[in-house]
């Protein structure tokens, strides 16, 4: 699977958000769920799913899909891995 199709599902999941409402420039602010405690509680569901942990200045920039994305990849993840 895809890794940003992968991503894009899992803030679907935990947003309560319809997958074709995730889009890449989709960010923190931009829905009500998505506040300063969504946005922790995607954080772990992001970290438990890929199994990785980011450091706390990468908690804070993690702000739109694009950039958990490009994170993730830095973690060495790729598409078709998970």
């Amino acid at each position: 699977m895809e890794l940003i199709h992968e991503v894009k599902r899992v803030i679907s999941k935990n947003l309560n958000l319809p997958l074709s409402e995730v889009t890449n420039e989709l960010a923190a602010g931009d829905l009500d769920a998505w506040d300063s405690l969504g946005h922790l509680k995607l954080i772990l569901r992001i970290e438990e799913n890929f199994k990785v942990k980011f450091k706390t200045e990468q908690i804070i920039e993690a702000t739109t899909v694009r950039k958990i994305y490009e994170q993730l990849k830095e973690f060495g993840l790729s598409d078709g891995e998970k």
